[in-house]
């Protein structure tokens, strides 16, 4: 950052503590069951439909079939060699634009608060191709999932997918799912390990963790409507009851007595008022920072011919000893006396300062650290 007069060049800097910041990452997980029903799991095992599944064409002659005929290799989520795939590349150019859909076996929407749909899947996107899932409610296919013009899950490793179907359903008794595909000489779209699963209550969404000191946080969710929720921390597998190194429910959403510089995952549950729990959330990672953390934005500001103001943004780990800061014309911060002109030190929750015995026409710059005593 340069900031210039006519008296004084000035260039402001971070100074790198003796630790480094982490920064915040974001990673998805699947939680598991608790009270659920499942209502079916497809894994064509054996090159066939072991769930009920059937197929139909509704325009063309390529559509979805069972043994991989490329043969296609897809690694990733779930997935082995038994799967179900609309292959628009392997049918070639010949037999034009087909669509075909992949369908589930019919179900009791009513038989359950909720459903959630889970399959892993990959799909190359190409030449216009056209995915989307869809549900039965007895009068309307509805629409709940619809690809990208653009791959998902290709190349490898291919990906998992999941979300609720509920609304979509309807309560309707015999409801269906519809995965349907188009394409002229596209490429394709696999499916495997196709669940759905009925359950009391679903998990809340848009799980957040901000704030973020190196001995906690602050965790936070969409109220979804549910009695109340529980929420845990662990070093990265879904909460099991003995890996919980911190917990809490929906009245207490502080994070604390974590480590410093640690990776951790957080989670929520919604209580479903009857004695049992949705599943967990899609876990969310972060990673508490070290102790010790640079301060940010350094600013020179109101230059004169010998004097300029400093001013630096305090660092998330509130150093117990405040800041050190060094204005220099050549060489790193704490090299030395050669090319230093001033330096100083402010109290701890002190972000400014003023450097004086400076030259006109020269060049500065301003170096500020963090001064978190041992360690």
């Amino acid at each position: 950052m340069k900031q210039h007069t006519t008296l004084v060049n000035a260039n402001a800097k971070s100074w790198a503590p003796w630790r480094t910041a982490l920064l915040l990452a974001g990673t998805l997980a699947l939680g598991t069951t608790t009270k659920a029903q499942e209502v079916f799991n497809e894994t064509f095992t054996g090159g066939a439909s072991t769930a009920g599944f059937t197929i139909t064409q509704s325009l063309g002659t390529c559509g979805w079939v069972y043994n991989n005929p490329h043969p296609r290799s897809i690694t990733g989520a779930n997935f082995d060699t038994d799967f179900a795939i609309f292959d628009s590349d392997n049918c070639g150019n010949g037999p034009g634009e087909a669509t075909g859909e992949l369908l589930s076996p019919v179900f009791d929407a009513s038989a359950s608060n909720n459903f959630i749909l889970t399959f892993d899947q990959s799909y190359q996107f190409c030449c216009s191709s056209v995915a989307t899932v869809a549900v039965w409610d007895g009068t309307t296919w509805n629409t709940v999932y619809t690809l990208p013009s653009s791959s998902v899950g290709y190349p490898n490793p291919a990906v998992s997918e999941s979300f609720s179907i509920t609304a979509a359903a309807n309560g309707y008794t015999a409801a269906q799912i519809r995965f349907q595909y188009d394409g002229d000489w596209a490429y394709w779209w696999a499916l495997d390990n196709i669940v759905l699963t009925g359950v009391d209550c679903l998990a809340p969404s848009d799980l957040a963790v901000t704030g973020i000191t190196p001995i906690g946080g602050t965790i936070s969710w969409t109220d979804n409507g549910s009695a109340g929720y529980s929420w845990a921390v662990t070093t990265g597998d879904v909460p099991d009851g003995t890996n919980e190194v911190a917990e809490g429910d929906g009245s207490i959403t502080t994070i604390t007595g974590l480590n410093s510089n640690t990776s951790y995952t957080a989670w929520v549950r919604a209580d479903c008022g009857d004695g049992s729990f949705s599943d967990w959330s899609a876990g969310v990672a972060f990673t508490t920072p070290p102790t010790c953390v640079q301060p940010t934005n350094p600013v020179i500001s109101n230059l004169t011919i010998s004097s300029a103001d400093l001013a630096w943004t305090a660092s998330v780990s509130t150093p117990a000893n405040g800041y050190q800061w060094e204005v220099r014309t050549a060489n790193g911060p704490g090299t030395g006396s050669n090319g230093l002109t001033t330096s100083g030190t402010t109290a701890a929750g002190i972000t400014s300062d003023v450097a004086s015995t400076l030259s006109a026409n020269t060049h500065y710059s301003l170096y500020v650290r963090a001064d978190c005593g041992s360690g």
